[in-house]
């Protein structure tokens, strides 16, 4: 069947990247148990089976998806079109859009979102090229395209990325702009700390002054 050769794939590039036992990594790997679910779930939804004969098994595997976010906080809806050979290193808070597309041999990282975003006709979800790495903490929101296949478009660290990645390129952290290209090091600008304070003590000053008013022994600010 051609959803267990995808899972099959998405076994080997755990296996490849951790170097251990097929088992090993069946049964530690909770990155696999989503794979698998969402695999078989897609293939449901997908197959030739005819409307009402899907519903059974489709809503034991949606139970099953939710026993899974529960133990693995890993949420990929069966009508995700995800290519083989996903990789997902590490677990908790992966949430992807039911309307997502991902390509061959991508890797998301923990932390990740990829969803929906934009306003009008700009609203919509990204499309996922081949060979693109989603790092850690990474937000890929919004109809944009990132990388094509058989590019790769890393996206760096507490990013949010909500326009088009060309390939090869790093979305700039905590910016919504796409660099392309090397990116040169920037100097770091050291800005005065301001005088707290004189500044606490002029408003200190001028709020007794004011609660001072209409006593005979009214005090007056001094010049600072």
């Amino acid at each position: 069947m051609a959803w267990l050769d995808d899972f099959r794939q998405d076994m080997q590039r755990h296996v490849g990247f951790d170097h251990k036992p097929v088992l090993y990594e069946a049964l530690t790997k909770q990155g696999l148990w989503a794979l698998f679910q969402y695999r078989a779930a897609a293939a449901v939804y997908r197959g030739a089976l005819p409307a009402p004969a899907r519903k059974g098994p489709l809503l034991g595997l949606v139970v099953a998806k939710k026993c899974v976010e529960m133990t693995t906080g890993i949420s990929i809806p069966h009508t995700a079109r995800i290519g083989p050979g996903l990789y997902i290193p590490h677990f908790r808070t992966i949430v992807i859009h039911g309307d997502a597309v991902i390509g061959r041999n991508c890797t998301v990282s923990h932390g990740v979102t990829i969803g929906a975003a934009g306003r009008g006709d700009r609203f919509g979800v990204p499309v996922i090229g081949d060979n693109v790495y989603v790092a850690p903490n990474a937000v890929v929101g919004g109809r944009i395209t990132v990388g094509t296949a058989p590019s790769s478009a890393p996206t760096r660290r507490s990013t949010a990325t909500w326009r088009r990645a060309p390939p090869c390129s790093a979305s700039r952290r905590r910016s919504s702009t796409i660099a392309a290209g090397p990116r040169t090091p920037r100097t770091p600008r050291i800005l005065p700390w301001p005088d707290r304070t004189s500044a606490s003590l002029r408003r200190g000053a001028t709020s007794f002054r004011r609660s001072s008013r209409g006593s005979s022994t009214a005090w007056r600010a001094p010049t600072l």
